[in-house]
């Protein structure tokens, strides 16, 4: 019986890095209203992404090395966004604010968590594959309205024959939705997957 082909998103990865990381501090976690709040958003892709670790036999996952590279960056905007709104400042000026808001220690932190993570998962059977450009996919996914560096993780992902991308971009999955049979992948959120395999 072949595996079921799964290509993970950035985001998806970056939200199970971020309940692995605080999961181990579970007091502070419990006393901290708004990250609880945020991990409960978070918590159907570190469901979906510990069943590939457990099933290894029943899924070959992937991801990319520009996936890879995306999650530094959106782990590192939803640490300062988390990090600004906790000293409250006003949202009007927030955004200025967030490039500012981490030490030079915490962004260190964050890259080796980053790297340390993204070992466990490869140990664990994630394949990161060379981004790869379908001169049909690409420009098609493009003209939809897909940003470059999405089109490409897609891209990616077809050439490479997967059966679903994983993402929590609502925005993507909304543009894409009824390119199912073009793409030949089906693109949709954790808790989709998740139904779909129950």
């Amino acid at each position: 019986m072949s595996r079921i082909r799964v290509f993970l998103d950035s985001n998806v990865i970056a939200n199970w890095i971020l309940i692995e990381e605080f999961s181990a501090n579970r007091n502070t976690l419990e006393e901290d209203r708004i990250l609880l709040e945020r991990f409960r958003e978070y918590s159907l892709s570190h469901v979906l992404t510990q069943s590939f670790i457990e099933n290894n036999d029943v899924y070959e996952v992937f991801t990319s090395t520009l996936a890879i590279a995306e999650v530094f960056n959106v782990l590192r905007k939803e640490v300062s966004g988390l990090k600004v709104y906790r000293h409250g400042f006003p949202i009007v000026s927030m955004f200025k604010h967030l490039d500012k808001a981490l030490s030079r220690d915490e962004l260190e932190t964050i890259i080796q968590v980053v790297k340390d993570k993204i070992d466990v998962l490869k140990k664990s059977g994630l394949k990161e594959l060379k981004d790869e450009l379908h001169w049909e996919i690409y420009p098609f996914v493009v003209m939809k309205g897909v940003k470059t560096h999405d089109a490409l993780l897609i891209s990616t992902a077809c050439v490479n024959d997967c059966d679903w991308f994983i993402t929590n971009d609502r925005d993507l999955i909304d543009r894409l939705r009824k390119e199912k049979r073009k793409l030949k992948l089906e693109i949709d959120l954790p808790e989709s997957f998740l139904k779909e395999i129950s």
